[in-house]
């Protein structure tokens, strides 16, 4: 009884701290990656990649228990396909890294193709200052979305103006940016 209680509380913990990893805020000190070739990257941190990936694999383990030990009940089974299913979509839609060029913006994902707009293509930017997103859509109707987990949200705006600059409303971001931030900063 009492390795079964610590066992469950192992498991609550687990899950707890991998959501944590995974849901929490990039820190304000971390900054995008500039480099030489003028390339700047907005990457997650490392300990984001591991939430992702230890909670697909623990989906992944829960799966195939289910499809190895359910004795063949239908419930099992369903369970088993399911659980299979979250983890093939987690791992799917893991955002990636975005990526600025002199050209445009490129977000790379882990199992899909990566998303690419040119800066002439953007028709609309839209900024979620509340929760900390933002999101940029090309004519075709391709979406690259930098969300609250990704560093540097302020470079990603002056990068915007500055590229967009002529096409974006005076008042753009409509936010307050800190005034420390510049384009120049490595």
């Amino acid at each position: 009884m009492r390795s079964t209680v610590l066992l469950g509380t192992a498991k609550l913990l687990f899950w707890v701290a991998a959501f944590w990893l995974l849901l929490r805020k990039a820190e304000a000190r971390q900054r995008a990656t500039v480099h030489g070739d003028g390339r700047i990257e907005f990457a997650r941190n490392a300990y984001s990649y591991l939430a992702w990936v230890l909670i697909s694999v623990s989906l992944a383990w829960w799966a195939i228990r289910y499809l190895l030990f359910g004795n063949r009940e239908p419930l099992a089974l369903l369970q088993a396909v399911g659980l299979g299913l979250v983890t093939v979509m987690l791992l799917v839609e893991f955002p990636g890294t975005i990526v600025v060029t002199d050209i445009g913006l490129e977000q790379l994902c882990w199992l899909r193709r990566n998303k690419r707009i040119l800066w002439e293509d953007i028709v609309e930017i839209n900024t979620g200052e509340k929760i900390g997103t933002v999101t940029i859509t090309a004519v075709d109707g391709t979406k690259i979305v930098h969300s609250a987990d990704l560093p540097d949200r302020t470079r990603l705006l002056l990068e915007l103006k500055q590229h967009c600059g002529e096409n974006l409303p005076p008042d753009f971001p409509r936010e307050p940016l800190p005034q420390a931030h510049s384009l120049t900063e490595t």
